[in-house]
């Protein structure tokens, strides 16, 4: 897997995009909506299969990530339960950066997380 890591600071606009490309199809989710592209046999060339988006309804109520986050937070203090996603789920993204991080550092090396 490759990684790609931009921080935005200097840019004039927010845009966030991520990019999952999988062995059967390509997911692209981002501020900006989200796209879903699946392996498909080719339209140009025989014998060979291209992604080709198909249809990804966008959710019936979209939240703003900082206002969700909030509330989920809330939610947990007063009702003593589990969030959505846990202080593990947080660990193990963290390491899935660094890992990123790390295969950058050695040259596009592939590395698995911990």
């Amino acid at each position: 897997a490759m990684g790609f890591i931009e921080g935005g600071g200097s840019r004039k606009y927010f845009n966030f995009e991520l990019d999952i490309q999988g062995s059967e199809g390509r997911l692209l989710i981002g501020n900006n909506g989200r796209e879903l592209y699946l392996t498909k046999k080719s339209k140009r060339f025989s014998g060979f299969q291209e992604l080709e988006k198909v249809y990804f309804p966008e959710p019936k109520k979209i939240t703003n990530p900082f206002e969700g986050g909030a509330k989920e937070t809330l939610k947990c203090i007063r009702t003593g339960e589990d969030g959505i996603s846990s202080g593990k789920d947080g660990l193990k993204a963290l390491d899935l950066i660094f890992t990123i991080y790390r295969s950058a550092e050695l040259k596009g090396k592939k590395l698995k997380p911990k």
